[in-house]
């Protein structure tokens, strides 16, 4: 399964290795509000300046291209698509302990759970390291019943009540 496709470092550490040779031309902190395309290359717009780049890799989500300024720079059959294009019900939740408990119960911290509050998850701990890192994705249903409760807070306590209801701990 996509499991299998998980980074046990965390996606920043690619994130990392990929910007190392051009960490100098990176600009972080300034929200993107504008993206066009024209005869000398791409200008980004931002609330820290205009930039200026040969070509641009854009990793924002497709529901937010109208935004930026980008749909209408799509091919018709794009934007077409786009248009039609409705948002899964997910919801991402990444819990850090201070050990990685399960493991002392025997459990390997992948638990697959359809119906429950979180239908998967993963144990995203760095080998060798103390902390433990659950990395859990509720789908479906499930995300959107766990997305009524509006406060991180809440559906943390949510998923910790779900987690000790599962491993008795």
């Amino acid at each position: 399964g996509s499991a299998q496709w998980f980074l046990a470092e965390g996606a920043g550490s690619l994130v990392r290795a990929l910007a190392a040779p051009i960490a100098s031309s990176i600009v972080t902190g300034a929200a993107v509000t504008r993206i066009a395309q024209d005869a000398d290359g791409v200008r980004v717009e931002a609330a820290a300046g205009t930039y200026r780049a040969a070509s641009l890799i854009v990793t924002t989500p497709p529901q937010l291209y109208d935004a930026l300024g980008l749909m209408a720079q799509l091919p018709l059959h794009r934007q077409q698509a786009l248009a039609r294009f409705r948002v899964g019900s997910v919801v991402k939740t990444i819990l850090v302990f201070e050990t990685p408990w399960w493991r002392n119960l025997g459990l390997s911290g992948a638990i697959l759970a359809p119906g429950a509050p979180c239908n998967a998850a993963v144990d995203a701990s760095t080998p060798g390291a103390q902390r433990g890192v659950l990395v859990l994705f509720s789908t479906g249903p499930s995300g959107r019943m766990l997305g009524q409760t509006r406060s991180e807070a809440g559906r943390i306590a949510r998923l910790l009540d779900w987690l000790a209801t599962l491993t008795g701990v």
